[in-house]
């Protein structure tokens, strides 16, 4: 693994009134269970495509640049591949350059609107990622079925990779048959220089975590962003 930024995460933050920082753990169950979770996703999806896609523009040397976001269960209904095109045409974002992550509790959904949708979602261009893998109901069928681009290895993986040699092992097998299916793999969680030494080892694709950088705000990315620019300008 180099640090050259390939990809950016959308991620929700909610605040109490106080200031305190309300966990999604806490508040996307809510928003599911009253119903305003297709509502916030569309939100997510347009402002987070805009701002890539004005970055995009700004600076077309990063137009590489891809951006992740994760869709719940109840976005993946037959109207949410016409509003995907609409968000698409609207922002003007290259669908190659958006990545849509699934957990795998989803595919215990309808199966077959499921695959569907994917496969619809997959002809627009847009990549297929499954989230949190390894850690819900796994399933080598998923990958032979969907269309599946990336898997991201859940960080519990991660954190067990310095002292738990079948973990190590399992990790690899993993990486390895993603890597002949032609699928990317991703480590989530990176937090120590030994994690991302080990994850080179077994050829893990790419990498995410606090190692890299903490969750931003557009603003301090756009920072983050200019800087990599400038550290790859200099090499």
């Amino acid at each position: 693994m180099n640090h050259r930024i390939v990809g950016v995460e959308a991620l929700l933050r909610l605040y109490a009134k106080d200031g305190t920082l309300i966990p999604p753990s806490a508040f996307i169950p809510v928003a599911e269970e009253i119903g305003l979770i297709k509502e916030i996703g569309d939100w997510v999806l347009l402002n987070s495509c805009k701002s890539i896609s004005d970055w995009h523009r700004k600076y077309p040397e990063d137009s590489s640049l891809n951006l992740h976001v994760n869709i719940s269960v109840k976005q993946l209904c037959p109207g949410f591949i016409g509003r995907m095109k609409e968000i698409l045409e609207i922002t003007h974002l290259e669908p190659a350059r958006l990545r849509l992550e699934i957990t795998e509790n989803i595919f215990m959904e309808n199966v077959e609107q499921l695959s569907t949708i994917m496969e619809q979602l997959s002809l627009l261009g847009i990549q297929m990622v499954i989230d949190d893998f390894g850690t819900g109901y796994s399933s080598l069928g998923y990958i032979r079925r969907f269309p599946i681009d990336t898997i991201k290895l859940d960080q519990s993986f991660i954190l067990r990779l310095q002292n738990d040699w079948k973990n190590v092992e399992f990790t690899k097998a993993i990486v390895m048959l993603a890597t002949q299916l032609g699928l990317d793999t991703i480590a989530e969680g990176v937090e120590t220089e030994e994690q991302e030494d080990c994850l080179t080892k077994l050829k893990c694709h790419f990498g995410q975590g606090f190692l890299f950088s903490k969750p931003l705000d557009i603003e301090k990315l756009e920072e983050l962003l200019d800087r990599s620019r400038e550290l790859e300008r200099n090499e």
